[in-house]
């Protein structure tokens, strides 16, 4: 979740990033719970009706992806990137 709106590079509306997260245009299969959570750990934050990264989500996206990348998992191209 946090690495997709990272990789947004810019703030996005709920419903942008919820599109980005579960790699559709359908919301209804992004889990509130876990934006709750996002937002609870202050890894994100809702400001002017979007939703951004604090510095704090910043570092821990930047460590996943570093993570996941050394482990070699999920390395498929995200939407609207090339292969």
């Amino acid at each position: 979740m946090l690495t997709s709106i990272a990789k947004y590079g810019q703030p996005a509306t709920l419903r942008e990033w919820m599109s980005l997260y579960a790699r559709k245009d359908e919301p209804g299969t992004f889990a509130h719970n876990r934006m709750q959570l996002l937002l609870g750990s202050h890894l994100v934050s809702a400001s002017g009706g979007k939703i951004v990264l604090t510095s704090t989500g910043l570092i821990v996206a930047w460590l996943v992806k570093s993570l996941r990348s050394f482990f070699g998992i999920g390395n498929q191209p995200s939407k609207g990137q090339k292969p």
